[in-house]
């Protein structure tokens, strides 16, 4: 994955004409902190998702220890059974709720962040395809340049490959 330094530290070799080292400059520059937040939001996402399902694991794991206070209980009398498997019922389900209730949220979050991820997956895309469509209109006004002006100053077609994409 290129992180946002990756993008910083990129150099482009320079053309005789090039675009505008400024105006590359200016959007790399932006572009580095849009992507350096999206980078950061992702790491906090992962780092809450993390922490939300070491919550489910603890819910489940109180769950089962209820489950062996009932067996006990089970052996010392039928009164402390049943007040105890009262007591464990609510519990549990209350556990349960909780834990829904927390998944439910995590899920919400989640779905959030993954709308929010594909817009900016939907923006850079035609982002690209803005930048390509104004290539090829720059590359057919190349084109149009009537052939007495080409030859006095010999203008050398940039050739795109999709590493330039």
């Amino acid at each position: 994955m290129i992180t946002p330094v990756d993008v910083e530290n990129r150099e482009f070799k320079k053309a005789f004409r090039g675009y505008d080292a400024n105006d590359v400059e200016e959007f790399l520059e932006e572009l580095i902190k849009d992507y350096s937040k999206l980078y950061r939001e992702n790491a906090t996402l992962k780092d809450q998702n993390a922490i939300l399902t070491e919550s489910v694991e603890t819910y489940k794991g109180m769950e089962e220890t209820m489950r062996s206070a009932i067996i006990s209980a089970q052996r010392t009398s039928e009164e402390i059974l049943r007040n105890a498997h009262e007591q464990a019922e609510n519990i549990v389900k209350e556990a349960k709720l909780q834990a829904k209730e927390k998944i439910d949220e995590a899920e919400n979050r989640i779905q959030d962040k993954r709308r929010a991820l594909a817009e900016v997956e939907a923006r850079g895309s035609m982002l690209r395809a803005k930048l390509r469509a104004m290539l090829t209109s720059h590359m057919q006004l190349l084109d149009e340049i009537p052939e007495e002006l080409q030859e006095t100053k010999r203008i050398e077609p940039v050739k795109i490959t999709e590493e330039d994409e």
